[in-house]
Order: C-alpha cells, then sequence, then structure tokens
C-alpha cells in the first residue's frame, strides 16, 4: 500500500469518529425517560469517549513522521509546527463559540425542554482570566471537547522523549516503559491517564500485520471491543480506556497495515475522505453547530417531544444529529479552507526554516495526519 493511501484511510477513520461524537452528543440533548434502552443504545453506538481514545492512540502513530531527533534544534522545529497546527483552528472555534453564544443570549432562545446538559454546552467565560484559560485551554465551558487538545499539546511536549526510549531501548527498555505508563494509566491521574494510548500508536509502527488473514482477526476482535466499550465499560476511567485504547490500536494497526477489502472500499469513499480531511475542524465546530440548532430550535423541538415517549425522543435527537452534521460539514469545510490548511502550511515552513536557520541544514519536511 502507498503511504499517502495509507494515510487517507487513517483520515477517513479519524473522520468516522469525529461524526460519532457529534451524533454522541445530539442523543443527549433532549431527556429520555429515566434509564431508557433506547438513548443508551445510541449511546453506546455513538460512543464518543471511544472515539477520543482513538484519536490518541492515531497521533501517537502519525506523530512520528514529524519528529526526526531530539536535539534542541529539532525539539523546537517540532514544537514550533506542532503548536501551529492546534491552536489556529483552536482559537478560531472558540472565538465562533464566543459570538454565537453572545448572539443565542442576545436574542433570548430559551432552553424550554432540551436537556441541562445541552442548555450549558457552550458557556461564555465571564472574566478575562477564564477566556485565558479557555484558550490555553485550561477552561473548557466554550467549547466541551476542547479538553482533548489540552492532552494532545501536554503529550505533544513530552512525545519525542516517549519516541526515543521506545526507538532506542530493547525489548526489556519498551516493557519497561509500557509498564511504567501503565501504572501512571490506572492512578487516574488526568493527562498522564492517556499517555499509554500515544505510545500503543507508536508501537503499531514496529508490531505491523502483515497478513490479511491477521488483518481480519484484528479488525473483528477491535469491533468486539469496540462494542464492549460501547455497551459495558463506557467513560474514561482505566478499564475502560484499557478496553477502547486496546480496540483502537488493533483497528489502527489493521487499517495501516493489512486492511480487509471490505474495510478499505468503505474508507475509500470519497465522502469520507473528505470527512477525514476536514475532521479536526469538524470535531471542534460541531458542539457549537449543535447547541446553536438545539437553543434556536428549542420550541420546535419541546412540540415534537412527549413526556416518557422514547421513540419519538430518539427520533428528535436524530434528526438534530443530522442537522447539526450537515450544518458542521459546511461550517468545518469553510475553516479548513480558511484556516486549517494555511495553518498546517505555515507550521511546516516554520519547522523548515527553523531547521535551516539553527541547524545549518535542509529541512526535509514530512507529510503528516498529525
Amino acid at each position: 500500500m502507498q503511504f499517502g493511501h495509507k494515510y487517507r484511510r487513517l483520515d477517513a477513520l479519524r473522520g468516522v469518529a469525529a461524526l460519532s461524537v457529534g451524533f454522541g452528543h445530539a442523543f443527549l440533548c433532549v431527556d429520555f425517560s429515566r434509564a431508557s434502552p433506547l438513548q443508551t443504545a445510541a449511546v453506546g453506538i455513538f460512543n464518543g469517549n471511544y472515539a477520543v481514545d482513538l484519536f490518541f492512540v492515531l497521533s501517537g502513530f502519525v506523530l512520528i513522521n514529524m519528529v526526526r531527533g531530539f536535539s534542541a534544534i529539532h525539539y523546537a522545529a517540532y514544537v514550533a509546527r506542532r503548536f501551529l497546527r492546534l491552536y489556529p483552528i483552536l482559537w478560531a472555534s472558540l472565538i465562533i463559540a464566543y459570538l454565537t453564544h453572545a448572539f443565542v443570549v442576545s436574542r433570548a432562545f430559551p432552553c424550554a425542554d432540551l436537556s441541562s446538559w445541552a442548555c450549558r454546552l457552550v458557556t461564555s467565560p465571564r472574566t478575562i482570566g477564564a477566556a485565558v484559560r479557555s484558550a490555553l485551554p485550561l477552561d473548557y465551558q466554550l467549547d466541551p471537547v476542547s479538553w482533548t487538545i489540552k492532552v494532545e499539546v501536554v503529550v505533544s511536549l513530552v512525545y519525542p522523549i516517549l519516541l526515543v526510549m521506545w526507538m532506542n531501548g530493547r525489548t526489556a527498555g519498551r516493557l519497561a516503559l509500557a509498564v511504567a505508563l501503565a501504572l501512571m494509566f490506572v492512578s487516574g491521574r488526568w493527562v498522564l491517564h492517556f499517555l499509554l494510548l500515544f505510545v500503543a500508536g507508536i508501537a503499531v509502527n514496529d508490531v505491523r500485520i502483515s497478513e490479511a488473514r491477521y488483518g481480519n482477526f484484528a479488525v473483528g476482535t477491535g469491533l468486539a471491543l469496540m462494542a464492549i466499550s460501547g455497551f459495558f465499560a463506557n467513560g474514561h476511567s482505566a478499564a475502560a480506556d484499557l478496553v477502547a485504547g486496546t480496540s483502537a490500536t488493533l483497528l489502527v494497526a489493521s487499517v495501516a497495515y493489512s486492511c480487509p477489502k471490505w474495510l478499505a472500499a468503505a474508507l475509500d469513499a470519497r465522502i469520507l475522505q473528505k470527512l477525514g480531511e476536514i475532521s479536526y475542524s469538524y470535531y471542534l465546530l460541531n458542539p457549537i453547530v449543535l447547541w446553536v440548532i438545539a437553543r434556536a430550535d428549542a420550541r420546535w423541538i419541546s412540540r415534537l417531544l412527549v413526556a416518557g415517549d422514547d421513540k419519538r425522543a430518539l427520533l428528535v435527537a436524530s434528526l438534530l444529529a443530522v442537522c447539526a452534521a450537515l450544518a458542521s460539514v459546511l461550517v468545518a469545510g469553510a475553516a479548513n479552507r480558511l484556516i486549517e490548511r494555511p495553518s498546517i502550511a505555515l507550521s511546516r515552513a516554520v519547522e523548515g526554516r527553523i531547521l535551516r536557520l539553527l541547524g545549518n541544514e535542509q529541512a526535509d519536511v514530512s507529510v503528516s495526519t498529525g
């Protein structure tokens, strides 16, 4: 398989995961009856917690192409490129969230029968300090998914160290690293909790699936664990992330090295490839779009809902999910073209310039989906 083809499929996989996060959020926007099996099924299928773990494993896998050395110069170039990749579209999404929140508040759109979770999905910072914390991001009221960007930023800073330890260590050294990270994993400490998922992505580069039958087995096992993650181990506890992370690692490995034909055909679909291209913008902007649509149509949604009728709630939430997805594709496509693509080009240019000026060398900036 060609390099570019492999990464386009992984991008498509990321796009499906981003779509799943948005749909899962939509099913939390309306109130179902207590312990509703329909809502449980919907949130289990569109499992945002699983999608986040998949993002982290994918990041660990693709970031290898950005780390070519561990000198101070290479590290500075890598950090500059990584930050310019993550922050411009994040800041743009936060500005959009702030402006849309002001618009909704000025129009006094009511929450009506929306869930309390949906009503508070986007909340404007009340102080300059809170706004700064949102921009870092250390506060997630403006965009509820931005907590994952904090993880990406923090882990990106230590990622080269993890990569060097993995690549220079032999079997015993790698095992020691895995055990140390596993202890951090079960400790429950927030960002440290996800380091093991990034290292799982690194390991995929060495533990490659070379035969089709192993690829089919990996996909089957990964999908079975995905179902367990959605219905029996949802959330971000150590046990839940161990299940989800194992599933994500198996899926990433099979897509990258031995993708079954049926899965390859699905991921090669043009619509998923396009969704993969805008997946980062989509992921950040979808909660904002979903919130605006839900608040603007809250009265209409309330008229459709009937107390205790979970089938009606499922239908309304599904319509909300589809509408938000379609609108998010349009907004994310524009953001990708106007902000994300230029920031990616700038990040590569800055990385190359740092390497040439400080390293006195010709920079060969690799292509990466990270």
